[in-house]
């Protein structure tokens, strides 16, 4: 999807929310959504399951990666999930079908790639197996009502 300022998110608050039904992984990293410049050292951020964690990582050559959402992710083959990570001022929170997951603190800025969206994979590579649904992506921090509502269809 080419680039906009919706997901130039900086130090706002927003959230992304999504459905995901995955198929047997090759690799243990896979991506949902991102953002960047390119591989490398550039600007992007990505949402993904990295070696079984559910994170959002950022980075810029100011930054050198900064991975953000320790909570444990290894979801069953063939069953829907609905993911979703906010955040509200420096709380970044992370949910699996309406429930927390993990959080944490973390002030700096969301980089601003200029290359477009990408769905189910990073780089050109983090490619995930599987489908998904209901992609948003919103300028506020959604509350864990409102996620937990999300997450039931």
């Amino acid at each position: 999807m080419p680039n906009s300022p919706a997901w130039a998110f900086g130090k706002k608050d927003f959230t992304i929310a999504l459905w995901v039904k995955l198929y047997k992984q090759r690799f243990r990293s896979y991506a949902f959504l991102a953002s960047g410049d390119g591989a490398g050292e550039t600007n992007k951020w990505i949402f993904w399951c990295q070696r079984g964690k559910l994170q959002l990582t950022l980075d810029t050559p100011d930054y050198k990666y900064v991975d953000l959402g320790k909570g444990q992710f290894e979801p069953v083959n063939d069953e829907w999930y609905h993911l979703a990570v906010t955040r509200a001022g420096n709380h970044f929170s992370f949910y699996v079908n309406g429930s927390e997951l993990s959080s944490e603190d973390w002030k700096g800025e969301v980089p601003q790639a200029t290359l477009p969206l990408t769905f189910g994979s990073a780089e050109s590579y983090f490619f995930m197996n599987g489908l998904m649904d209901d992609i948003r992506i919103y300028n506020r921090s959604l509350s864990p009502d409102e996620i937990k509502n999300l997450s039931h269809p």
